[in-house]
C-alpha cells in the first residue's frame, strides 16, 4: 500500500468483508493505520460537495432575506461558486490532493469570499450614484 488509491481500495475491500460477517451476526470493527489515515478519502468528495452546496444555498437565502434582493444574492452566490471552481482548478494545477486539510481550506475560502461579496453588494445597494469601478 504505497499510494492513496491502493489504501482506499484496501479499506473498501475490508468493509465489504466486514458487512458479510455482520450479516451473519458477527460484528466487526476494523482498525489500524489504513483506517486511521486513509478512511477520510472514502466519502470526502461527496460530503464536501454536499457541504458546499448547502453553504451556497444558505448564503443565497440569507442574502435574499437580509438584502431583500434575490438578484444580488444570485450574483454573490455565483461569484462564490466560481471561486470554488477556481480553487479546485488551482489545486489540480499545483498537484494538491484533496484531503481533510485542503477541504477545510476551501470551506474557509468560501466564508471569506461570502464576506467579500456581501461588502461589494452592500456598497452597490447603498450607493446612490453608480460608481465607475462597478462597471469595469
Amino acid at each position: 500500500m504505497k499510494t492513496t488509491e491502493s489504501s482506499v481500495e484496501t479499506i473498501r475491500q475490508i468493509r465489504k468483508i466486514c458487512l458479510k460477517f455482520e450479516e451473519r451476526g458477527l460484528p466487526s470493527f476494523p482498525s489500524g493505520v489504513p483506517f486511521t489515515f486513509w478512511e477520510q478519502y472514502l466519502h470526502l468528495r461527496s460530503w464536501l460537495s454536499v457541504g458546499l452546496l448547502c453553504i451556497l444555498f444558505a448564503v443565497f437565502f440569507a442574502l435574499s432575506f437580509f438584502l431583500m434582493n434575490p438578484w444580488i444574492s444570485a450574483i454573490a452566490v455565483s461569484v462564490n461558486a466560481v471561486t470554488i471552481v477556481q480553487l479546485f482548478g488551482a489545486m489540480g494545477i499545483l498537484g494538491i490532493k484533496l484531503s481533510a486539510v485542503p477541504a477545510t481550506i476551501v470551506i474557509i475560502a468560501v466564508g471569506i469570499g461570502v464576506e467579500f461579496t456581501v461588502h461589494i453588494c452592500m456598497v452597490r445597494m447603498t450607493s446612490t450614484k453608480p460608481s465607475k469601478l462597478l462597471y469595469l
